[in-house]
């Protein structure tokens, strides 16, 4: 449960249609992480965290973490003038990134060339 005793945006079946979860499970991904680089792709001129949480329907402390690592997996890119303290952060999706990330993934799990698939 999310705050106020209401299931998360994040987790709710219109979230992701059943092929999108299909995915998400088989690549092992974190739906939440999912669905905020799904928000920063919609958000180009960025995002807080705390408007991201809401929207979301998530903890802010539960979004600083995937935010995080997904920052230092450069998934995220942050803008703020001065440092983060107390100022506001604004959270992007570098262009290019996802797309990345999937041809690295489909690189990795399927072969370019030579044997077929084990049966």
């Amino acid at each position: 449960m999310g705050q106020n005793g209401h299931v998360p945006k994040y987790v709710r079946s219109e979230s992701a249609d059943a092929a999108a979860r299909w995915a998400l499970e088989v690549l092992a991904m974190n739906q939440l992480r999912a669905e905020v680089i799904r928000f920063l792709a919609y958000s180009p001129d960025g995002v807080t965290s705390g408007d991201l949480a809401r929207e979301l329907g998530v903890g802010v402390k539960t979004l600083a973490l995937h935010l995080k690592q997904l920052e230092e997996a450069g998934v995220v890119d942050v803008e703020t003038e001065e440092p983060r303290k107390g100022r506001r952060v604004l959270y992007r999706l570098p262009r290019g990134a996802v797309e990345r990330a999937l041809r690295e993934a489909g690189g990795y799990l399927l072969p370019r060339q030579g044997p077929s698939a084990p049966e």
